[in-house]
């Protein structure tokens, strides 16, 4: 049954890939439809983006009056549904697009305002637009006639939109509460940004001013330069940085994350520095994005090359070399457990040697030694075995770990160690 299926699963995807290579739309999302695991294929992820570009050259081309072009690049979707009932909205909001147009060129705004109430993909054309460009100039120019006294040049400025229902309560504001312009404009000249959107949430048609355009392309600068100079490695920048943004509508949370990373960067990095090594991999267990940190990167380089000595010193048996190398970082849990691995596999590599000199007496002293030290594992069990079989009497049962030696004072042999 699963083999059908993965064959049925192959075989539609070939169809749907001809489909798509002959233009054939309609039949493409047919196939589609008869096995939906398709959606998953590069070749419909293909199909879905043909679509939105077609889409969106049908846009241009009603724009333009252009619905014969239009309709001839539709055709080879006009097999589905769907998207069928898409273009033929399109088409029936596009009939006055040209009356639309028209108002927009002749400044009747409030009729072309109107137009595109009714039919809101108006909104996404270049005349759309213009319009709310050409609002923007006048209403500045009126602020400024305002200033200086002409309130009947500042409202023959803003006349075409006159009956706009969308900019009446702008205007009327600025005629009646100048002042609100004037304090808007002074908080976003002196970043005071909870206050100046405190009055945006007052005062919500204050959104379609310039000062709040500008406030919101400040909002993105800030953005990039909090992530920027994170990347840089600047992370008290960063906060600050972040702190701002916490002002900023929609914001807050996102910033009060970056600031909590940051602080969090911050303090391992000063743990790194300070050698609490303990408390660096405490952080890594718990902030795992610290792992990604060039500082931390450069420590577990360093950390790893620490081993591999120690690997090598451990080989050979070599306690006085474990000690001088581990002794600065043995009180850290980190390297704790790794060095007390190193330490056993000296010790029994140095009481592999002593099988080599048939001193029977120092091997069952070093195997008791090594059991009172940590206690019996498999490795020592096996060293055991081939002492008796040399002809060692010892009875490993009779002992058990009972010893603490502080690690810089091990013994350099196994042997050494007296009760």
């Amino acid at each position: 049954m699963t083999g059908a299926y993965i064959f049925d699963l192959f075989e539609d995807n070939a169809q749907l890939k001809d489909a798509l290579e002959n233009r054939e739309y309609s039949l493409a999302y047919e196939i589609v439809n008869k096995n939906p695991l398709l959606k998953r294929t590069y070749e419909y992820k293909e199909l879905e983006n043909i679509w939105e570009k077609t889409l969106s050259v049908i846009c241009s081309l009603l724009e333009k009056g252009e619905s014969a072009r239009a309709k001839s690049l539709f055709e080879p979707f006009k097999g589905v549904s769907l998207k069928r009932h898409i273009f033929q909205s399109m088409l029936k909001d596009y009939v006055e697009f040209e009356k639309f147009k028209r108002a927009v060129m002749a400044r009747k705004y409030p009729l072309a305002y109107s137009l595109a109430r009714n039919h809101p993909v108006y909104k996404e054309s270049i005349y759309y637009k213009r319009m709310e460009n050409d609002f923007k100039k006048s209403f500045n120019k009126a602020k400024e006639l305002i200033k200086l006294g002409k309130s009947e040049e500042a409202k023959a400025a803003l006349n075409p939109f006159r009956g706009v229902n969308e900019k009446v309560e702008l205007i009327h504001t600025l005629f009646s509460e100048k002042r609100l312009y004037d304090l808007l404009r002074n908080k976003l000249e002196k970043k005071e940004f909870k206050d100046f959107f405190s009055l945006i949430n007052r005062y919500p048609f204050l959104m379609d001013t310039e000062e709040y355009e500008r406030a919101m392309k400040y909002t993105e600068l800030i953005r990039q330069k909090v992530y920027e100079t994170i990347k840089k490695g600047n992370y008290k920048k960063a906060v600050q940085y972040a702190e701002m943004l916490e002002n900023f509508p929609g914001l807050k949370e996102e910033a009060e994350d970056i600031v909590k990373e940051a602080n969090n960067v911050l303090q391992f990095l000063f743990y790194l520095a300070e050698k609490k090594y303990d408390k660096v991999e405490k952080m890594i267990n718990t902030y795992f994005y610290l792992e990604e940190l060039d500082d931390y990167k450069k420590f577990m380089q360093n950390y790893k090359k620490l081993i591999r000595n120690g690997e090598k010193y451990a080989i050979s048996g070599n306690i006085a070399k474990l000690k001088k190398i581990f002794s600065p970082y043995f009180e850290y849990k980190l390297f704790t457990n790794k060095v007390n691995q190193l330490v056993k596999r000296a010790y029994l590599n140095q009481i592999l040697s002593l099988f080599k000199t048939k001193n029977l007496k120092a091997i069952v002293k070093s195997i008791k030694n090594y059991i009172k030290l940590f206690g019996f594992d498999n490795e020592i069990g096996d060293l055991s075995k081939l002492a008796k079989k040399k002809g060692a009497k010892l009875n490993i049962d009779d002992y058990e770990k009972s010893m603490n030696i502080p690690f810089p004072e091990l013994p350099d042999k196994i042997w050494e160690i007296t009760l």
